[in-house]
């Protein structure tokens, strides 16, 4: 059920000073929300409108529940007008309420981001990786540290699930202040760029924004790569960011660079000896990846057990962040040795002589294409894909990832991904129009199916990477969201390879 954030009183003069320019009334403001259902006596509603439909629909529920105040974007109809004003409630027009809604619920919420080291992780590929890493590293240094994003929100080790990358932002605030309350002096969070193009993030003090990189997403949502630009810049633009910490490798963090000379660059390119942070030897194993990083002009080596190229310059990501945050050498170097795969990402299955399996959440051609070669850097054997691409988004990139897939591995299965409301076979056959050479590809839309399938065909040695969906424990088909795992369907299958003594971890 849902509930209202709590905090000590305001009046609501207090809370919308120097914020907006408007007349306020010192009514007692105790609770705020953003859904109806949330509100409770003496609570404020921010009655936002989104894409489907206007916050103003709900005010009179949201009276009925008890609110002292509302405030909306869109004025509603004359009757919930005077319902307000038969009830004594406050109601507030603002057409910029969007724009505001984070500098309300961070002065509610008093500030917390203040009290706390705050790092934001944008990019299309490894937002989740990189907070998780953070929050891994800060830990083994015996920090404590909080999460947001998508495995969920809370301190580093105690996460609960969430809807969305970056949430709503008086859940946003309500939970840096628990991160506050729990006397955690980090926090690490995703900030995807349908939160920054919301506003979700405004108001929030960031000590530290990450750029991994920036390729082709959500353009059923902005509408074109330059608008999903936008949106990402907005994080760096934010006045009080201290430290921007760049993927120098990728075009878009050259751009920030010159805008921000004195921003902090990393590089997984062992050519690149101009980078701040960089690598400057790589060996892969079956067990994970041997570096020799640079910080500067200083060295260390150090070996942890994560898969794949891109990872590096995830692991560069997190000793910036360090580096910057003033944490020695021999810590960063303890704490990268202490990092392990983070659910759904890259993360390796095997039991005795099976196949290894690699779990990731690639659904770009972008990251599609650099799970490939990272499962290829790890393997002597053939490398299998099984994967799919979701539906109801971008359709653009189906046909890119079959090409991708197709050429890069040597057995291809395509199944079914989240189809939504458009048929899987069509989304199959959009994929397989990019591909050049089927021969080696064939379609089974039952996900689980499709799986077992490539676990019957390789052998040991090869190495099947299963793409799309990575920690997600269900599967949209329909209006239906069914519970399914590609983990726990890898780890039922490979039990036929374990001794009775033996266990699938």
């Amino acid at each position: 059920m849902m509930t209202a954030h709590q905090q000590p009183d305001w009046t609501l003069d207090q809370l919308l000073a120097g914020i907006v320019q408007v007349s306020a009334p010192a009514v007692l403001i105790n609770a705020i929300a953003l859904d109806s259902r949330a509100v409770s006596t003496g609570c404020l509603f921010l009655a936002l409108d989104g894409q489907q439909q206007n916050g103003s629909l709900y005010i009179k529920a949201a009276i009925e529940q008890g609110a002292t105040a509302v405030l909306t974007q869109t004025m509603p109809a004359l009757d919930v007008v005077r319902h307000a004003q038969e009830k004594s409630v406050v109601l507030l027009a603002m057409p910029a309420l969007n724009t505001v809604a984070g500098l309300i619920a961070h002065r509610f919420f008093a500030e917390p981001s203040k009290s706390l080291r705050l790092v934001g992780v944008t990019g299309t590929d490894g937002k989740t990786s990189v907070s998780q890493f953070i929050a891994q590293a800060l830990s083994a240094l015996n920090k404590t540290c909080g999460v947001i994003g998508t495995l969920g929100n809370g301190l580093y080790g105690q996460l609960e699930v969430t809807a969305h990358t970056t949430p709503d932002a008086i859940t946003l605030n309500s939970l840096l202040a628990k991160f506050v309350n729990a006397r955690a002096h980090y926090a690490a969070m995703e900030v995807s760029s349908h939160g920054l193009a919301q506003a979700r993030v405004d108001g929030l003090l960031f000590d530290t924004a990450v750029l991994t990189n920036l390729a082709r997403d959500h353009l059923d949502y902005h509408g074109t790569i330059e608008a999903y630009r936008a949106a990402k810049m907005r994080l760096f633009a934010l006045p009080d960011v201290r430290t921007r910490v760049l993927n120098i490798d990728d075009v878009f963090g050259q751009a920030i660079k010159q805008q921000y000379p004195d921003a902090v660059t990393y590089s997984a390119d062992i050519n690149n000896k101009k980078s701040d942070i960089g690598v400057v030897h790589v060996q892969y194993s079956a067990q994970g990846l041997s570096l020799r990083i640079r910080i500067q002009q200083q060295m260390f080596e150090v070996e942890c057990a994560l898969l794949g190229g891109f990872n590096i310059a995830n692991v560069l990501a997190v000793v910036a962040v360090l580096h910057g945050w003033k944490f020695s050498v021999a810590d960063i170097r303890q704490a990268v040795a202490s990092l392990q795969p983070v659910a759904g990402r890259m993360q390796g299955l095997q039991q005795n002589n099976s196949p290894t399996v690699i779990v990731d959440y690639a659904h770009t051609p972008q990251a599609l294409e650099a799970a490939l070669h990272a499962t290829r850097a790890h393997t002597t054997g053939k490398v299998f894909c099984v994967f799919g691409a979701g539906g109801d988004r971008d359709v653009g990139k189906r046909p890119l990832m079959g090409s991708i897939a197709a050429s890069l591995a040597d057995r291809v299965i395509v199944t079914s991904d989240n189809p939504r409301s458009e048929s899987a076979a069509a989304i199959a056959d959009a994929i397989i129009v990019g591909m050049s050479n089927t021969q080696h590809v064939s379609t089974e839309l039952n996900r689980a199916t499709a799986i077992a399938q490539a676990l019957a065909e390789a052998q040991a040695g090869d190495c099947i990477l299963v793409a799309g969906k990575g920690h997600e424990d269900y599967q949209l088909i329909g209006q239906q969201r069914l519970a399914y795992s590609d983990i726990e369907t890898v780890n039922a299958l490979l039990t036929q390879y374990a001794t009775p003594t033996e266990r699938v971890v």
